[in-house]
């Protein structure tokens, strides 16, 4: 057996690999539960922590000098947790005076950017700590403090390349302003690098032109189209054959072949022509034929992401840069590439992410941090769920919470009697884990720091009556219901009848095949409209509505609220950064926003207001979608309000939602339903 470590892993060789069921079984449940085993160089790796060590020992191996050090390292870094959590104690003023002392600098361009107290203290505690993390409310300037750390590293200790993963809305907005604003570091977002500047010399009379050769001038070197078909065959031959005529960094614009029908197409082959070759008669069995061709012809599927791979490499390379900014689906997609250089830090905006400990990201994210100098994960919301949701938080700052999610969730929890919840073993057990993470971790709260008028949450309910009521009735009691062109609408599981049953409350539902399919007006949606109307006419108030389901509701809305102009953030918005600065300058009285996909980054303290019309089981998203308003730079009383179709799954949602549970907790409880059919039918009696 031979033992080494090397960026933060522990490498196991000469032992048996995962065939051998019994051996794996012991790494697995006494070592760690993330191990992986490489069969091409014939050697496990595990995450580097006390846990795993001490697993290691108990299945008789023996530590290694380096292993040996590492443990007696660790105990020196406990003595700095006790230095670093003394800031929190101290003044910012003495914090500060500390900090300059050493030669930091802070770059304050006027008195809208000067740090606060509770950031001065949450710079000097992530200096100390090579590893920690800034559970920062929402509006309490997260993104500022890491730039100003990074500034900070650069000055005291040379560091020059750092790597911020982050969510996409982000990047753009907050992470750029606070880049500039608070250092003099060069940035570039990778996910969406900026376009290059190239001379390209067409092949034929070797004119130059900026960019790229254009089709207006190539087709005067081809010969007379007799169709329109026949243009576009030439204009396809003449990429394939000078592919460096194409737009900097869209390579994956070339030429493929449908392997069926043998059909040339510019770009990659899409399922909107292969489903032509499927055979299919719903949306399961669509999903399930588009798996099946992939599977069959997976060079279909690798030509977009392999040119945005190499988009990315190409952007990752650039020399000209200190900080560069990626979202988690590049993060994975480049992975690999990541791994052989060197980073200085990797800082993860909205850690939350890494709640699921089996869930891709978390995995790869863990496994890159071991290599890493310096690690710092920033979030408002660090245990969305429960405590189970820290494990992968912890172990991307050190595995404080131990090396294998198995072993601290038996140790700290029992499953229910369900065969799917796990609780707590005693009252207390938040508590201890918190007071593990609080030992490496900073945390504020809004109210704490900054001085913020009120908020208040209103429910507006209304009845469902008449065809609605009907729809919700037979989907509820018989997981199917029959829409007006004849069709049925039916599911066979239970999260995706929840689903339904909120969709029906606005009048809508998404058919069989995926299509929304319009049932009756909503006395729902015009509630939500009658009051956002009073909010302007009456009050002169600029009001956000949070949709579930934007590419229904949220367009009905739009349409009953488009005189006084309406700003959109969801997937089908065109401009979005268009569209949220026409309202941030006030000339959009209303911002319909995705409750999933818009909250993060933004900023709208011109509204006090906000109107959930519909939501879903996660309190995070509940929590960041009201900081939107509820935030540094507000002036006025907020207030929420929450439109309600009583007697239906919108109460069983919200009382979820305020109990922090999670969608699949709740769908697993049998007790939902029966509550939703004791409703009905005393709604149905009375």
């Amino acid at each position: 057996m031979k033992i080494w470590t090397y960026r933060g892993l522990i490498y196991l060789a000469g032992v048996p690999g995962p065939d051998d069921v019994q051996f794996s079984r012991v790494i697995y449940g006494q070592v760690s539960s993330v191990a992986s085993y490489h069969r091409g160089h014939r050697r496990w790796s595990l995450p580097l922590c006390r846990d795993v060590l001490d697993g290691l020992r108990k299945i008789g191996a023996q530590l290694p000098p380096t292993l040996v050090d590492w443990e007696k390292e660790q105990d020196r870094l406990a003595v700095w947790r006790q230095e670093a959590n003394k800031f929190k104690a101290m003044s910012a003023r003495e914090v500060r005076e500390r900090l300059e002392a050493i030669g930091v600098r802070f770059k304050e361009i006027d008195d809208g950017h000067k740090f606060m107290s509770h950031q001065m203290i949450a710079i000097a505690y992530a200096l100390r700590l090579p590893a920690c993390g800034l559970f920062l409310d929402t509006g309490t300037g997260k993104t500022a403090v890491a730039a100003a750390v990074m500034q900070a590293l650069v000055d005291l200790k040379g560091y020059n390349r750092f790597l911020v993963v982050a969510p996409k809305t982000i990047l753009d907005l907050g992470w750029h302003d606070d880049l500039r604003d608070f250092s003099w570091l060069k940035f570039v977002n990778i996910s969406n690098p900026p376009a290059r500047e190239a001379v390209t010399v067409c092949p034929v009379c070797s004119q130059q032109f900026k960019a790229r050769v254009p089709w207006a001038h190539m087709r005067k070197h081809m010969d007379n189209f007799v169709t329109k078909h026949g243009e576009e065959a030439a204009k396809v031959a003449l990429y394939h054959k000078h592919p460096e005529l194409l737009p900097p960094g869209q390579e994956k614009v070339a030429v493929t072949t449908c392997p069926i029908c043998h059909q040339q197409t510019q770009g990659h082959v899409n399922w909107a022509h292969l489903k032509t070759h499927a055979r299919f008669t719903d949306r399961k069995s669509e999903l399930a034929a588009r798996r099946n061709m992939y599977a069959r012809y997976p060079e279909l599927k690798s030509l977009g992401s392999d040119a945005k791979k190499k988009r990315l490499l190409r952007a990752l390379a650039d020399p000209d840069h200190q900080v560069f900014l990626i979202n988690p689906e590049a993060f994975k997609l480049v992975i690999d590439d990541l791994r052989e250089q060197d980073w200085d830090m990797v800082i993860v905006d909205e850690s939350s992410m890494l709640k699921s400990p089996r869930s891709d990201i978390t995995g790869k994210m863990i496994s890159f941090a071991g290599r890493v100098r310096r690690r710092v994960c920033m979030t408002a919301t660090p245990r969305p769920n429960g405590s189970l949701d820290l494990w992968g938080q912890a172990a991307f700052i050190d595995y404080c919470l131990g090396g294998s999610f198995t072993k601290f969730r038996e140790e700290w929890f029992y499953l229910g009697y369900d065969g799917y919840t796990w609780n707590p073993k005693d009252p207390l057990v938040d508590h201890k884990i918190w007071d593990i993470m609080a030992e490496r971790s900073y945390r504020v709260k809004l109210e704490d720091c900054i001085d913020l008028p009120g908020e208040t949450i209103e429910r507006m309910g209304v009845n469902l009556e008449g065809k609605l009521l009907q729809h919700y009735q037979e989907m509820l009691n018989q997981m199917s219901t029959t829409i007006d062109n004849g069709d049925v609408v039916e599911t066979s599981w239970d999260i995706v009848q929840l689903n339904k049953l909120a969709q029906i409350t606005s009048g809508y539902i998404f058919d069989n095949d995926g299509k929304a399919q319009f049932l009756e007006d909503s006395p729902k949606i015009q509630a939500t409209v009658d009051m956002a109307k009073r909010l302007i006419e009456s009050e002169d108030r600029f009001v956000v509505i949070w949709v579930r389901f934007p590419e229904t509701e949220g367009d009905r809305i739009q349409e009953e609220l488009s005189k006084y102009g309406v700003s959109t953030l969801h997937g089908h918005t065109r401009n979005a950064e268009a569209s949220v600065r026409a309202f941030t300058e006030k000339r959009n009285r209303v911002m319909i926003a995705h409750t999933q996909s818009a909250k993060f980054g933004h900023t709208w303290v011109n509204s006090n207001v906000a109107i959930f019309h519909s939501y879903d089981y996660s309190w995070e998203n509940f929590y960041q979608a009201k900081r939107r308003i509820y935030r540094k730079g507000q002036t006025s009383a907020v207030t929420y309000l929450v439109t309600v179709a009583l007697g239906t799954v919108d109460e069983e949602i919200l009382a979820r939602v305020f109990q922090k549970e999670q969608a699949s907790d709740a769908v697993v409880d049998e007790g939902i339903f029966a509550t939703l059919q004791r409703r009905v039918k005393q709604r149905s009696q009375s």
